[in-house]
């Protein structure tokens, strides 16, 4: 079977090269030149699942309620609505209850840990190196921006996410590199992420 894929940033290129190690016929299409020209070029280069979904998702967070609400904001019903249009429209928003964002959220975890594996799967196969480092620290300057953090802290500790509460003192042994003009107040360690250049 042959297989298009559309833009070569990191979603694409993994995406070709998956299907590649499976047999298909693949080709990659960009408007650039070369890969990773646009949005995934020198991105920060920090792996971290553990963070991908509560930071990027908020509304995760959120009752389901006011979940709903917040996606019927740019909603318009054109004239002439059918019954069946209604209709998907119930179901679709029922689709937002607790229980499958609860389900989603899992779901979207467990494909974040199955990617890590495989990239380093893949790392070893071809014997990639490259400059990084075991471990990323998040660090909060103020109590208020660590009491901010707490709602995501629950998150990754209730999907089982490795995650340690760093005090001030904590932060100055883990890395002594780490100054400011002004003590910081904590911070949160996540051993299974990494940073990577």
């Amino acid at each position: 079977m042959k297989i298009a894929v559309i833009g070569a940033g990191i979603i694409g290129i993994t995406t070709a090269y998956e299907l590649a190690q499976d047999g298909y016929q693949v080709v990659v299409y960009d408007s650039n030149s070369a890969a990773a020209e646009g949005a995934s070029f020198a991105n920060t280069g920090v792996v971290a699942p553990s963070l991908t979904l509560p930071l990027s998702l908020p509304d995760w967070t959120q009752p389901s309620a006011l979940h709903f609400v917040r996606s019927l904001r740019n909603m318009r019903l054109k004239k002439g609505t059918s019954v069946s249009d209604l209709q998907w429209l119930w179901g679709w928003g029922k689709s937002h209850g607790a229980s499958a964002d609860a389900d989603a959220l899992t779901a979207a975890y467990a494909l974040g840990a199955f990617s890590q594996q495989r990239m380093e799967g893949i790392q070893s196969k071809t014997a990639l190196e490259f400059e990084g480092s075991e471990g990323h620290m998040l660090v909060f300057p103020t109590e208020a921006s660590a009491e901010q953090f707490q709602p995501t802290l629950a998150i990754l500790k209730s999907h089982g996410v490795v995650c340690k509460e760093l005090s001030s003192a904590d932060l100055s042994a883990l890395d002594p590199a780490l100054t400011s003009p002004r003590p910081l107040h904590s911070g949160i360690h996540l051993p299974n992420d990494r940073v990577a250049n």
